[in-house]
């Protein structure tokens, strides 16, 4: 890769590229669309008029390489077999559009120069009347291929980054957490798994030593002094609070008869 970086397409923590890269990559597509679909019209356009044995720049200096004699007898004097090499050039042109929606972005590169000669050849060359269209074509084409070196070089940065091509935080995290998962089944996972569970065990077998206090008293009571409740009858410790005022006690009676 050349010394070429986007700064605003470098990596960052926490995947906080994510949201620009897959921004960018969008508009590659777009712009690799837009010249795939100008392409295909102009070349269906000059491939109806390469079947009339129209000469035009660029697409036919390789068959009038072939056919000079005929190209000086006068511009449409010539062979069938000349408008059928046109075609096939028009045809290539729609091949390198294709070819530019995938990874191969060079070809935009090699249609906008191709567009830049057909302009140039087309208004400075007197060919047919038809260089005025093939210069209209070449302009036109020229303007949906300004991008076309920024976004080969973008693209190429983006294809070298973390994340590409998706630039999915939810893909991301599932990997962070797989990678994290298959770390305890390789040999420093194990390790770093024994020597948790061997501190976890050493700091189990460390007595506690909890000094006396009141949650755990000598006695029954702990500090609290003893009632003496040793000699004292049942009438004088509930007197005037159980005592009925009649003076009988009164008793719980069980009937014997069962409710279901």
């Amino acid at each position: 890769m050349d010394e070429y970086m986007n700064e605003e397409l470098r990596e960052k923590p926490n995947h906080a590229h994510y949201p620009i890269c897959r921004g960018r990559l969008d508009a590659i597509g777009k712009n690799s669309l837009r010249i795939f679909f100008y392409t295909l019209i102009v070349g269906l356009i000059m491939g109806f008029f390469s079947v009339l044995c129209v000469p035009m720049h660029v697409i036919g200096w390789i068959p009038m390489i072939f056919n000079s004699e005929e190209i000086s007898k006068g511009a449409f004097n010539v062979s069938f077999g000349f408008g059928f090499a046109q075609v096939l050039c028009c045809a290539a042109l729609i091949v390198f559009a294709v070819l530019n929606l995938g990874k191969r972005k060079v070809f935009g590169l090699v249609l906008s120069l191709i567009y830049i000669v057909l302009t140039i050849s087309s208004l400075l060359a007197t060919l047919t009347g038809f260089d005025v269209i093939t210069a209209i074509i070449g302009i036109m084409g020229i303007y949906y291929c300004r991008n076309a070196l920024k976004d080969k070089r973008d693209y190429e940065q983006l294809s070298n980054t973390e994340g590409f091509p998706m630039f999915s935080v939810i893909v991301a995290e599932y990997d962070d957490q797989k990678e994290q998962q298959n770390y305890l089944h390789t040999k420093q996972g194990k390790d770093y798994f024994d020597k948790m569970s061997r501190q976890s065990t050493a700091t189990a077998a460390v007595p506690v030593n909890i000094s006396q206090s009141y949650a755990m008293p000598q006695n029954g009571l702990g500090d609290m002094p003893e009632l003496n409740t040793a000699g004292i009858s049942r009438s004088v410790a509930s007197e005037g609070l159980f005592k009925p005022k009649s003076g009988k006690e009164g008793t719980i009676s069980f009937s014997p008869l069962k409710l279901r």
